[in-house]
Formats: C-alpha cells, structure tokens, sequence
C-alpha cells in the first residue's frame, strides 16, 4: 500500500444519477460500466464516475485490507507529490475526513474540522 496510488478520474456529475449530463459542452451518458460516453458518438468514453470512497470499496472487494486501501487513496498519493500537512490524522494536519459504514455507505463528511455532509 505505500507504493500504490488510488485514483479516479471521476468527472463533475459524477454524484449524479439521472442525466442529461454536459461534459466540456458535450452532451453525455452514463453506461453500464460506470463511464460517461459522449450522445452524439456513443462509442467515445469521456470520462469515469469512480468516486474515491467507490475505489476504496472494490479494493475492499478484491481483498485488499480496509486500512490499506483508504491509505492508498490518503497518505501514499500525499507523500507521492511531497504535499505536507495532509494524508494522515495526525496534530497539526489538515482534518478532513470521510466516514462510512462497512457497506461503504457515506455516513459524515468533516472539512477542516467542520461537519459538512451528516447521513448519521
């Protein structure tokens, strides 16, 4: 996990889950297979829909230890672009967290200390 970078290149509307989507001025779809393909040439892929929090989950399908995988998507990609005062719970550092419940359902968001999102 220390040498492993979780990442996504999940587009803006990700989150969303009815469409029309408007990516880069193009109008888009979300497939089956969770990537946005532009309407008028369904075959080009535009993007994913991959969330973060998802990554973590189908490493977690895959076997991959729960705390290896959210440190793959935290403290790894951190100390890969020398970025200080993120990546890990530790004094002095950025606060922000995410919780979840073991079926990886978003349960509370906190940014620098303050609760934004609460589904407690």
């Amino acid at each position: 996990p220390a040498n492993v970078v979780l990442i996504t290149d999940s587009l803006k509307p990700a989150a969303l889950t009815e469409g029309p989507f408007i990516i880069n001025g193009e109008e888009a779809f979300l497939g089956d297979n969770s990537a946005f393909y532009m309407k008028k040439e369904p075959t080009l892929m535009m993007g994913s829909s991959l969330t973060m929090l998802q990554g973590v989950k189908n490493l977690g399908s895959w076997g991959v230890p729960l705390e290896d995988a959210v440190m793959m998507g935290t403290a790894t990609p951190a100390r890969s672009y020398n970025l200080e005062g993120v990546g890990v719970l530790s004094p002095g550092y950025k606060g922000d967290i995410a919780i979840f419940d073991q079926e990886y359902n978003l349960k509370g968001t906190f940014i620098e200390g303050q609760l934004i999102r609460d589904n407690f």
